[in-house]
Order: structure tokens, then sequence, then C-alpha cells
């Protein structure tokens, strides 16, 4: 997953979902590969409740862990962040 991540930031957007993550809770933050409100590195990330009622978005990056292993950053633009370890990220279908 570190070395999609790597290719994502380095190859021009594909305007797609990328990865995914669902909490225990049933919630899902999803990782795409536009860049939607954010700058400079940064990629659109959308959370989503289990029901689906709701979306916010917010931005991510990828960077290296303490551990050496990959970890996604994420802002959500109503004030919420997030740390996600890369390996608990699943490939998106189609992407």
């Amino acid at each position: 997953m570190w070395r999609l991540a790597l290719l994502l930031l380095t190859t021009p957007a594909l305007a797609q979902p990328v990865a995914q993550v669902t909490g225990s809770d049933g919630a899902t933050i999803t990782l795409r590969s536009d860049k939607g409100p954010c700058t400079g590195s940064a990629m659109l990330a959308v959370w989503q409740p289990a029901d689906a009622s709701t979306q916010v978005q917010g931005c991510w990056i990828m960077v290296r862990g303490e551990d050496g292993g990959g970890v996604v950053l994420v802002s959500f633009l109503d004030g919420e962040r997030g740390t996600i370890p890369a390996g608990n990220l699943r490939k998106v279908r189609g992407s």
C-alpha cells in the first residue's frame, strides 16, 4: 500500500477513489486521487458514517511513520484529524 500511495503522489491525479478504511462503528474514510479543496501535495479524503447520511471532506498525505512504515495523516474540514497506518487501508476496486 505504501508504494501505491507514493505512485499516486508522483503521478497526475486520476480523480477516483484509491483506498478506504472502515472503523469499528462502520464509518469509512475514502482516500481519493483528486485534489478537492486541498492544496500542496494533499489529496481529497471523504468521511462517511455507516448510514451514509452525510459526508465530510478532508485532505490526506502519506508520510513515513516512526517505525518506518507508511502513515496517512488526514485533516477534515470540520476540524477533526486522524492518523491511519497504511497497513489498515484496502484498495478500492477498479482503482
